[in-house]
Parts: C-alpha cells; sequence; structure tokens
C-alpha cells in the first residue's frame, strides 16, 4: 500500500469559484503539494476582473484597474507586467464634486491586464485543474469516508471528486447557502454581510467623445466612475466608455429594466459632457461589495476544515482578494505541517 495515501487525501481541496481570491489559493496550495480543484460556474476564470465582447470592442465592465501597496502582492504584480499580462495605465483622471471638475493628483499606480482584465487570473490559473460551467449549489457529507466533503452541482448533481478541505470564494449570502448545515462559525460571519450590487453600462461610439480625460471619480448623483476603455494599454481605438453606478443607486434600482437603467446613466454620461452612445450594454453585478467593507482576510473553521478566502473579506480590491486567498492557503499549510491549533478567524492585514 502506498504509505502517501493517507497523507495525499488530507491535502485534497475544492474551491468553490476561479476568481483571483480562490486561483490565488488554489495556486499557493498547489505549489505547497495539495491536490486542488476549483469550481466556477462561468465559462471562463477571473471573476470580476472581467472583459465583455461586442464585436470588435471590448469592455472591462467590472474591476476596473487594481493597484499594489502590500510588498506580496507587489512583488506577484511585477511578475505579471514582466510576463506581460499586466502594464501600468496612467491616465488622465477628474473628480466632480457637488461645484466642478477637478484633476485629480493622487499619484497612485494603477495597473490593469492586457490585452483585457481577465489576463492575470488566466495567468495564474496556468497549470490548475479547473471545472467550469459548474454551479456548486450545496456539499455533503459522505458516511463513513474519507474524505468527508462532496460537492453537489446544479449540472450534474453529486460530484466525482471528494475533499478533506473545501473552500469557498463566493458572494456571503451564496456562502449561507453553502454552509448553512455544517459551519455555525462561517455562517456566523456570511449571514450578517450586507452585499450591494454595481449597475454596469458599456458605451460603443463610431466618432470619439470630446472629453478632456481618461476617466472620472463622480461624487454626485447616481454614477460613481466612468472610463475610456480604450485609454488603457492594448485596448484598440474603437471608442468605449465604461459607466459604474453607485452601490446606493444601484440597489433602489436591482428590479429596474436593463433598458431603463442604461437611459438613466446615459443621461448622466451627458450631464458631465459625454455624447450618445451608439451601442451599449448593461451589466449587474448582482453581489458586488460588502458594505461597509470588511478586513478579516479571510475566515477559518478548524473542527470541519471550512473557509472563505474572498475579495469581500478583505477590503473589496483585486489585492484583497489574492491576499485573501494566498493567507487561508498559508494558514492551511502551517495547520497540516504543524499540526497546531488554528484560530477561527486569522487576520494578519489590519
Amino acid at each position: 500500500m502506498d504509505s502517501t495515501a493517507p497523507k495525499l487525501k488530507t491535502k485534497s481541496v475544492g474551491i468553490i469559484g476561479a476568481g483571483i481570491s480562490g486561483l490565488s489559493c488554489a495556486k499557493t496550495l498547489t505549489q505547497a503539494g495539495f491536490i486542488v480543484e476549483l469550481f466556477d460556474k462561468g465559462r471562463n476564470v477571473s471573476g470580476r476582473m472581467a472583459t465583455r465582447r461586442n464585436d470588435d470592442s471590448e469592455f472591462d465592465h467590472g474591476a476596473q484597474y487594481f493597484t499594489a501597496t502590500d510588498p506580496e502582492f507587489k512583488k506577484e504584480v511585477a511578475k505579471w507586467v514582466n510576463t506581460g499580462v499586466a502594464q501600468l495605465w496612467t491616465p488622465d483622471i477628474s473628480v466632480f464634486g457637488d461645484k466642478q471638475s477637478t484633476k485629480t493628483t493622487d499619484h497612485v499606480e494603477r495597473f490593469v491586464g492586457i490585452p483585457n482584465m481577465t489576463t492575470p487570473a488566466k495567468f495564474i490559473s496556468m497549470g490548475l485543474s479547473i471545472n467550469l460551467n459548474t454551479t456548486i449549489e450545496s456539499i455533503c457529507i459522505r458516511p463513513q469516508s474519507y474524505p468527508r466533503w462532496s460537492l453537489k452541482s446544479k449540472e450534474n448533481g453529486t460530484l466525482k471528486s471528494s475533499f478533506n478541505t473545501v473552500i469557498s470564494t463566493i458572494p456571503a449570502p451564496q456562502a449561507t447557502k453553502i454552509f448553512k448545515d455544517f459551519s455555525p462559525v462561517l455562517t456566523g460571519i456570511t449571514q450578517d454581510v450586507k452585499m450591494s450590487g454595481t449597475w454596469a453600462v458599456m458605451l460603443n461610439f463610431n466618432e470619439k467623445v470630446d472629453l478632456k480625460f481618461d476617466a472620472a471619480f463622480v461624487n454626485k448623483g447616481p454614477l460613481r466612475w466612468i472610463a475610456k476603455n480604450n485609454s488603457k494599454p492594448e485596448r484598440g481605438s474603437n471608442e468605449t466608455w465604461v459607466l459604474h453606478a453607485t452601490s446606493e443607486w444601484s440597489e433602489l434600482h436591482l428590479d429596474s429594466p436593463a433598458e431603463d437603467v442604461a437611459d438613466l446613466l446615459i443621461k448622466e454620461f451627458l450631464g458631465l459632457g459625454g455624447s450618445l452612445p451608439d451601442q451599449h450594454q448593461t451589466h449587474l453585478w448582482r453581489y458586488a461589495e460588502a458594505t461597509p467593507p470588511l478586513d478579516m482576510t479571510f475566515a477559518w473553521d478548524k473542527e470541519n476544515n471550512l473557509g472563505i478566502c474572498a475579495d469581500w473579506l478583505h477590503k473589496g480590491s483585486v489585492e484583497g482578494a489574492w491576499l485573501s486567498g494566498r493567507k487561508l492557503a498559508e494558514n492551511i499549510i502551517q495547520s497540516l505541517s504543524e499540526r497546531d491549533p488554528l484560530k477561527n478567524f486569522y487576520s494578519p492585514y489590519r
């Protein structure tokens, strides 16, 4: 009998969600010798580092850019830049307040994926075992079996793989449904998290829009951000803009028809000096952010080997998502190697 078999079984991990946090966690665990499988309901990895394609135009309609302040994430971003999957974006940014617009001079280094925002996630995903078009709806215990956890998907029922550890990276309300029968520790967190939506509108123009900036923070009205997507590196020459509504406005219009939302937000864009688009699309990010933002890094149920890593647990950013996944993975690795008790909540980043 292979003496390594029990060890391998203890190192089997199923991760629900293949966005940045899930990929970061999976990569770190895989490099430490764990057997990891990811499951995502989408057709591609990347989560909200998303790009929508329309004919010969593309729109980064989710995360608009990312910053790097943590030393570990700075190293990761440097790797992305050196391998050609990310690049600095240096837009002219305005700020619209109650009275007038001003240019921002925040000197923040903003990065984007190239040729679109999905590319860094695809880079991380190389070599990982990923099951796409797989919507995990529940988990269950395998009686008198080891590994103990099985997953059930909407598409295929109970999956063949089983795991000693299950990690969720999905929005809090969805994670509550996954863990409600098994982990009071985790549902004690998720059930109290309020997650707000964000409406995004993508605009395509046949002619250049006469605005004197590439992006703007909007501190009045329904909009909070507008950006000229083709001002980002390697985005092509088509004139494309992305509008994001505030979470407050989006929550009030969750059930509004998409065309009504588009009409209202395009009207706001016109009020900022924009033009009527030749084509437009809308997308609702139903669970875009936790309000207020959390800063827990990750959550861990040591008794059941169940965990959560996600952007909504750690500042709601790309950097926060990557760190959340990495720190949970490091905690799991340390637990297995040292066999020391773990804290239920481990938050090294404050």
